[in-house]
């Protein structure tokens, strides 16, 4: 059982993340011109098809959606009124966009000025999509939200000059924004929801003439993946011979070639923004958030129950050994839909430094839990191979769960 169960673990793991993946390839729509299939021709003697029945429009929509770009870098906000839609874009700093369409049944497609789009797909909690703004293509992931959070917009002249200030107020009450002085960017200055007449714009009181202000929020990033498991089982050793390397280095040499195929999958793959729905959660980001708190809390009770085997801590836990193996295998498994979602709808992220920072843990977290799984079944190894490879595991989870879960209860709020 000391190798099958690691190998089981692995192979467990594995088939779980082939169906995850196989399950997105599924929802993943066509591109469009495999729509447009050539097809053969009619006889001349056929007459014409009659035009397809009209589907019936889809109920009308009145909501706002907030949320994030998947590298965290442009905060997102959609603003949906019956069969129109609106969108403002920014970083924040220098770039923003603002943007106008129409929904079409739980499609929304809107265009701004210098190439900006957006196209996303409405549910009642959550819209999802791909954003461009100045020739990047983002996905992002938005969730409905209340009052006040929502977008606003300022216009006023001050000295000769126009401003246009817009900005996004997010749930948790942070606000985004960015005010356009005759075409120069600079940070928005600070916006009070329930006193926008009295905003002063460069000491000029009540300079927002023209105000738009939609309800919602709820903001959405980019969650991730987690656990692992820790701990070691007892190994006999002989004598205190020269440490045998090779048996360390070719399941670290594996999990290193893990890591690096997920992150370079993850950078070369095409996000497609598919989203990972669940009932009873506000949307994908809420969903892979929990999970991945799950899989904290179970990789905290695998250290817990390796310190009580190991002697570290005197405390009666009944059947130990079984408890450590099970909280392990089912902190890994909860990880594994985040990971496949991450590395297939958002991708390796680069320029956020929380993003990247996720991104680089994800990567190590499953590249150890690799290697630990084919240490524990290779005689030989030296006593310290498992404990070592146990707490990077448990060190890259701690970072995927502060960089990913944490980060999103904190700036956005705790809840499903």
């Amino acid at each position: 059982m000391r190798v099958r169960g690691p190998l089981l673990t692995l192979a467990a793991v594995g088939v779980l993340a082939v169906v995850v993946f196989a399950v997105s390839l599924a929802r993943t729509p066509a591109p469009a011109e495999t729509a447009n299939a050539a097809a053969p021709p009619p006889a001349a003697t056929t007459p014409p098809e009659p035009p397809p029945p009209t589907t019936p429009p889809a109920p009308a929509r009145d909501a706002v959606y907030v949320g994030h770009s998947s590298d965290n870098e442009m905060t997102v906000a959609l603003a949906v009124s019956g069969e129109e839609a609106a969108a403002y874009l920014c970083d924040g700093d220098a770039v923003e966009a603002w943007l106008n369409g129409r929904v079409v049944g739980d499609t929304v497609e809107l265009q701004g000025r210098n190439g900006a789009r957006l196209t996303a797909t409405l549910s009642d909690a959550a819209a999802l999509g791909m954003t461009t703004v100045e020739d990047r293509v983002l996905p992002f992931s938005a969730a409905v939200a209340g009052p006040p959070a929502g977008i606003y917009e300022g216009r006023a002249t001050v000295d000769g000059a126009a401003n246009r200030i817009g900005w996004i107020v997010l749930p948790s009450g942070r606000q985004v924004g960015i005010n356009n002085v005759a075409g120069q960017r600079e940070p928005a200055p600070e916006l009070d929801p329930r006193d926008i007449d009295g905003l002063e714009i460069e000491g000029v009181a009540g300079g927002a003439a023209h105000r738009r202000r939609r309800p919602g929020g709820a903001a959405v990033t980019d969650p991730e993946r987690t656990r692992s498991r820790a701990a070691a089982p007892a190994r006999a050793e002989t004598a205190p011979a020269a440490v045998p390397w090779r048996t360390v280095v070719v399941p670290v040499a594996v999990g290193a070639a893990v890591a690096v195929v997920l992150g370079v999958y993850g950078r070369v793959h095409i996000a497609t923004g598919l989203s990972l729905d669940v009932p009873g959660f506000t949307g994908t980001l809420y969903v892979k958030a929990w999970l991945t708190t799950v899989a904290f809390v179970l990789a905290l009770v695998q250290l817990g129950t390796a310190l009580v085997m190991e002697g570290r801590i005197r405390l009666a836990v009944p059947n130990a050994p079984a408890v450590h193996r099970w909280s392990g295998r089912l902190a890994v498994l909860c990880t594994v839909p985040v990971a496949v979602h991450c590395l297939y709808a958002l991708g390796f992220g680069l320029d956020d430094p929380r993003v990247l920072a996720h991104s680089l843990a994800g990567c190590l977290f499953y590249g150890a839990f690799v290697a630990k799984m084919l240490v524990l079944v290779r005689p030989g190894v030296p006593r310290w191979t498992v404990p070592v490879a146990g707490g990077v595991v448990f060190t890259a989870l701690v970072a995927l769960w502060l960089s990913s879960s944490f980060w999103v209860f904190t700036s956005i709020g705790f809840h499903l």
